[in-house]
């Protein structure tokens, strides 16, 4: 590492990749006795006068992320000396005045390179309790020049600093609260950012990681990011990439804050049922849009999980009941979909909470009472292997259909009286042959899971 430019970022490479090699030794690594001496390397080749050249300083920074990365128990003390020292670092080039056009994006570069350094260090030692509670005492002074780095505005700062923050909020949990009245601004600032627009699509995903730390105490801050989160879906300027992770935003923010999202019911729930119809059309459709209306679909899903869970043993669950059928013709839409069930092996087995009636539409072995412990218990067993289910919702019945592929299984309606009696589906993928859509699918089932075991307290 002490050759030229082109060489030394090469070895940088190699020991990025020996790093990554050693990523699941357990407590001891053959590299724990060289860690002091790879991290001091690393430092020197990011201050060399001639970092500039071959990607070099990138390639070190990148390096030493891996290396703290994948380190083991055994040198957390050592990582937690870094800590100031990248700290003082990034407190340097705070530091800098009256630099020329050339020098203030050599600055930026390098700040955002620190910044995402700090991130690393910060997620290894907030792994667990131990290494958190030494991290703890360094959060006021990293939030600090998290938010003087702000100040520079640039956009591959500002996304970098927002990662770090996003993984200093998951860190410090509840406590993150004290930071909110001065990082606000910044974060508001990101949502609004619709040029850079990678800029405001990490600020939403902090949005949720912010949410996930402090819960309810986010309250106060909710009005301003809902109603930036609302414009943004109604702009056509911000690149459609970034509307999936804000409707699964709605769902972080719902879980956080519970019942006291209805306020906002009347505005998020049309946005996700108008997104809900335009994914529904992908016939024609080439790659591209397809991965998109995937991306779309799995955010969807991800908002109704959250609201549902939010509202869950609260008295204004009631609220939810107008929606239910759009969102349950939506599932319907999903397991509908050509593409997404062309080469997928699923084994699909329903349960029927309490008892209800099968009124088979054509001859079956299951007509008649199906009986949940019986179902529960492993005595019932679908005849293929390979099935899938199609759920749909007419009035008070669910029809359910459950076909072997390629081949009619069985069909029938399930009688439920008033209303969703209630139902669970569990669902495993076989080893052999499943493309990716066969997964985008399996985790689509997943999340669509959540969503039906939220309509069931509707009707508990």
């Amino acid at each position: 590492m002490k050759d030229a430019p082109n060489v030394a970022e090469k070895a940088c490479g190699a020991l990025y990749f020996l790093a990554q090699g050693y990523e699941d030794v357990g407590s001891t690594s053959p590299l724990t006795p060289y860690f002091q001496e790879i991290v001091q390397s690393l430092l020197n080749v990011t201050h060399r006068e001639d970092a500039g050249e071959s990607r070099l300083r990138t390639a070190a920074y990148e390096t030493l992320n891996e290396v703290v990365r994948c380190s083991t128990e055994e040198t957390a003390r050592l990582v937690l000396e870094l800590v100031q020292v990248i700290m003082a670092e990034l407190h340097k080039t705070l530091e800098a005045q009256k630099l020329s056009s050339d020098e203030r994006e050599k600055q930026n570069e390098l700040q955002g390179l620190l910044c995402g350094c700090l991130q690393v260090i910060i997620q290894k030692l907030g792994a667990s309790e131990p290494t958190k509670y030494a991290f703890m005492q360094y959060a006021d002074q990293i939030m600090n020049l998290f938010l003087r780095v702000f100040a520079c505005r640039s956009a591959t700062v500002h996304e970098e600093a927002m990662l770090a923050i996003g993984a200093l909020a998951y860190a410090t949990g509840p406590n993150f609260a004290k930071y909110m009245p001065d990082f606000y601004k910044y974060l508001e600032m990101g949502l609004q950012n619709f040029e850079e627009y990678q800029v405001c699509a990490v600020t939403v995903g902090v949005v949720g990681d912010i949410c996930r730390a402090l819960e309810d105490k986010i309250l106060p801050y909710c009005d301003g990011i809902m109603t930036q989160l609302l414009k943004d879906l109604s702009s056509n300027q911000l690149h459609r990439s970034v509307k999936p992770p804000i409707f699964s935003c709605f769902g972080d923010i719902a879980l956080a804050i519970g019942e006291n999202f209805e306020k906002y019911l009347m505005y998020a729930m049309p946005m996700l049922q108008s997104a809900a119809e335009l994914s529904a059309h992908t016939s024609g459709a080439d790659d591209e849009m397809i991965e998109y209306t995937n991306l779309l679909r799995n955010g969807i899903l991800e908002a109704y999980s959250g609201i549902f869970q939010g509202f869950k043993n609260s008295p204004k669950t009631q609220l939810l009941i107008p929606y239910a059928p759009h969102i349950l013709q939506f599932l319907d839409s999903i397991y509908m979909e050509k593409d997404m069930l062309s080469d997928c092996g699923l084994l699909a087995g329903m349960m029927l909470m309490k008892n209800c009636y099968w009124r088979p539409w054509r001859p079956s072995r299951y007509s008649g009472k199906l009986d949940i412990s019986r179902v529960m218990s492993g005595h019932c067993h679908f005849q293929t292997t390979e099935a899938f289910f199609l759920l749909v919702v007419t009035n008070s019945c669910i029809s359910i259909s459950i076909m072997g592929l390629g081949s009619f299984f069985c069909h029938g309606v399930v009688e439920v009286g008033r209303g969703v009696v209630g139902y669970v589906v569990a669902s495993r993928y076989f080893s052999g042959g499943l493309r990716s859509e066969s997964v985008i699918f399996g985790d689509r089932l997943r999340r669509a899971v959540k969503v039906l075991n939220g309509l069931i307290m509707l009707h508990a």
